[in-house]
């Protein structure tokens, strides 16, 4: 029996995904040669990971890193051939991304031979590209492709066979974040038992069907709701995005952004839309809503729900054994 352990490169961010692989990846008795982050622009994430390792550190990519030693490092600032050189450098013989948005070149690709694998929020080959869950939920396509995919990582996005995969869809009573949660323990799960067994090659891929590709890049313009929309449309892009970012609403000629759905009004009344320092009344397809506006307090307020509902979501686990 081959069982020896393994030392991965790691490239990802902060968040529930990655913490959740790289808290699996230890506990496996494996090693960490490195955690390389990719984006300058997520400060907002790295604050909410450090918030959660004060009460959840097995939830923290810090905390985990502090356990070992390392510090995550800045691979923004290396060119591809800086890249090259450093994950040479490094003896890692596993390149991990855990919902990480870097390109990696076949160069690249080529120190790792067959060990390089990523975790993606979606059920692929539906929904490659950078945006797949926010996508399924704009699309209202996240009971079919709701899930968590591991596979080989190649030069095109998304497209490696697939090792493994657990289907997740989103619930619109738990929320977005519930289901990162969800999603989170899904790449855990996998990190301990399929990629193990795919790394000492007792299993293998599986190619994607190519037939059945679909890549989405999706951002607010795709969410902005409008007077034709229906009620349901509404209060379900509200309810579902809205503790994610904001959400535009055309409406008297204007963009404003909205939070949150307050209250069916009744029916359409003709009325133009009033708008006041906290809401926005208007009608649509169906009849009349109350929103609640998007404020300067809004992100922080998003945040804060964030966090309460992922430490909620991690003591019932705890709670329940899982």
């Amino acid at each position: 029996m081959n069982d020896r352990s393994f030392r991965a490169l790691f490239v990802g961010e902060a968040g529930p995904i990655p913490a959740r692989v790289l808290a699996a990846w230890l506990e496996s008795g494996h090693e960490v040669a490195a955690y390389w982050r990719t984006n300058p622009n997520n400060r907002r994430y790295w604050r909410h990971d450090r918030l959660l390792g004060v009460r959840r550190p097995d939830w923290s990519v810090q905390r985990l890193l502090a356990r070992i030693g390392s510090d995550p490092v800045k691979a923004w600032n290396l060119d591809q051939d800086q890249r090259i050189d450093a994950a040479r450098a490094l003896s890692a013989d596993v390149l991990i991304s855990a919902v990480g948005m870097m390109i990696f070149p076949q160069s690249f690709l080529d120190l790792f031979g067959r060990n390089a694998v990523n975790f993606h929020p979606a059920l692929l080959p539906g929904y490659r590209g950078p945006s797949p869950r926010t996508a399924q939920i704009v699309h209202e396509t996240f009971d079919r492709f709701g899930g968590m995919t591991m596979h080989v990582l190649t030069r095109e996005i998304d497209a490696g066979d697939i090792v493994a995969q657990r289907s997740v869809p989103f619930d619109m009573q738990r929320g977005y974040w519930r289901w990162d949660v969800e999603l989170a323990e899904a790449a855990g799960d996998m990190t301990r038992n399929e990629l193990p067994e795919y790394l000492r090659g007792r299993i293998g891929g599986t190619a994607q069907q190519r037939a059945d590709v679909s890549y989405h890049r999706i951002g607010r313009p795709d969410w902005t709701l409008t007077p034709d929309d229906t009620v349901r449309r509404v209060r379900f892009i509200c309810e579902a995005i809205g503790p994610l970012d904001k959400i535009g609403v055309r409406a008297g000629g204007r963009r404003i952004y909205v939070r949150r759905f307050r209250r069916l009004v009744g029916a359409a009344s003709g009325e133009p839309p009033r708008l006041t320092a906290r809401s926005l009344t208007l009608d649509v397809r169906d009849g009349r809503v109350e929103l609640e506006r998007w404020r300067r307090t809004s992100r922080l307020r998003n945040e804060v729900a964030r966090l309460a509902t992922v430490l909620r979501a991690t003591r019932d686990d705890r709670k329940s054994g899982s």
